[in-house]
């Protein structure tokens, strides 16, 4: 089976026909596609994921850090090497406070360690830091990060989108579509979209069928798959989304009705 050329071109220029005033329970909504997200809205839907467990109690640290994690939550300042030392430990808090001093200092060369310590706070089960995390991914240069570094990024993305996070699943599709900081995310997408009525499914859903609809030469069967993923996307709750399946079902009622009369003349006029 062929894989489509990835574009964000059909669904993007669609979405922009129709846009509509977004209520307050969308805000959270991204505006797929385009590199334009609209997640820090006042009601935006907040999601906590842990995936490992950070520290909770202090005597789960060595004892240098007991005081410093107890100035911590006074909200006393600690030194930068003792925050760091905190964060590496797992400290949520730390590793949250660590994220927010270094991308204070706006530093290219810094991006991967600033998406680092807001991921050990978002996968600990601070949420709230998906939204530096995504911002600080943004930045990453995959040339020099390891791979190691980026597998542990791209398993923090992957859990707060499953997890139904709007922000992780705008950046997904957002990474997929340019190739970086991880390469293509075909099989990752797949399984969001499998997830019917998962937050994020739709956006997955209508993303591989834009895809499979910008290749002009798609056969029969991929054209069967985009329909299928057009359905799943329409069986949500989100207008915007049905609006645009509206707009792209007759799109691949007609390249299907085509590609399947010229693969029966072909085999009729066999080689030549």
């Amino acid at each position: 089976m062929r894989t489509p050329r990835r574009t964000p071109g059909l669904l993007a220029r669609l979405a922009g026909l129709v846009l509509l005033p977004v209520a307050a329970a969308q805000a959270q909504e991204g505006n797929l596609n385009t590199g334009v997200a609209v997640y820090r809205g006042a009601a935006a839907q907040h999601v906590d994921v842990t995936v490992v467990h950070g520290i909770t109690r202090s005597d789960q640290l060595p004892p240098r850090l007991l005081a410093v994690r107890k100035r911590l939550s006074r909200g006393a300042r600690v030194r930068f090497d003792q925050l760091r030392d905190l964060a590496d430990h797992r400290d949520g808090n730390a590793a949250f406070q660590l994220a927010n001093r270094l991308d204070l200092q706006a530093r290219p060369d810094l991006a991967a360690d600033i998406a680092h310590y807001y991921g050990i706070a978002a996968v600990t089960g601070s949420g709230g830091a998906i939204f530096g995390f995504v911002e600080a991914l943004d930045r990453v240069d995959p040339e020099r990060t390891s791979a190691g570094r980026l597998e542990v990024l791209k398993n923090a993305l992957l859990a707060y989108a499953t997890a139904g996070s709007s922000a992780a699943t705008e950046a997904l599709i957002r990474h997929h579509v340019s190739g970086t900081p991880f390469g293509p995310m075909q099989a990752e997408l797949e399984a969001l979209a499998a997830r019917e009525g998962a937050q994020g499914a739709e956006a997955a859903a209508l993303q591989l069928a834009s895809e499979i609809l910008q290749d002009g030469a798609a056969a029969p069967e991929d054209l069967r798959r985009a329909r299928g993923y057009l359905e799943a996307a329409g069986r949500g709750h989100s207008l915007r989304h049905q609006l645009i399946v509206q707009n792209l079902q007759p799109v691949v009622d007609l390249r299907l009705a085509e590609a399947v009369a010229l693969a029966a003349l072909t085999r009729r006029e066999g080689p030549r």
